[in-house]
């Protein structure tokens, strides 16, 4: 049973004198990398199974492939950890407004993008805590909201850019 790879954990007890009882315990996929192939990924960034074209409501990771192992054997790995990290965070600020993540983008010129409901909320390389201190501000303070079609640059040291999403239509 341990050998299906979503099964985290599986215990087998015998009850006499004629019954068999089987705990399984699952991988909870939390996000779909995207490489050639989509692979499922849970909250601490363990791959836990390759799928087909997925009819599950995951947010999709992407921007990690081959190239960025070339660069450093650790850059994949951390990526995701980083791509997890925002997720959390964002997700958070979500909760309650019917909004979701539906794609953390890395890239390695820009950074991070978080598409969340309507919004590209766009992160630099590193310092996460000041950049969502500034998200949060401007949604808990600000009345900003992630379901409206709006850019939001977190990469300014002193100041948050936002602006509407090219090509998204006023209404």
């Amino acid at each position: 049973i341990e050998r299906h790879p979503w099964v985290r954990s599986a215990d087998v007890r015998r009850l006499y004198p004629d019954v068999i009882e089987v705990d399984v315990r699952e991988h909870v996929p939390r996000a779909l990398l995207v490489r050639p192939n989509l692979v499922a990924i849970d909250a601490q960034g363990r791959a836990i199974a390759e799928v087909g074209r997925s009819d599950m409501a995951l947010p999709l990771f992407t921007g990690v492939d081959a190239s960025l192992g070339r660069d450093h054997p650790d850059l994949p790995e951390l990526v995701v950890r980083c791509q997890l990290e925002l997720l959390r965070d964002v997700e958070s600020l979500l909760e309650g407004t019917g909004a979701t993540v539906s794609e953390v983008h890395f890239s390695k010129r820009q950074g991070f993008t978080v598409y969340a409901g309507r919004a590209e909320v766009l992160f630099s390389h590193g310092d996460f805590d000041r950049q969502f201190a500034k998200l949060d501000y401007l949604v808990s303070e600000e009345g900003l909201r992630l379901d409206s079609a709006i850019q939001v640059d977190l990469a300014p040291e002193e100041l948050a850019v936002v602006v509407p999403r090219a090509g998204a239509r006023s209404g």
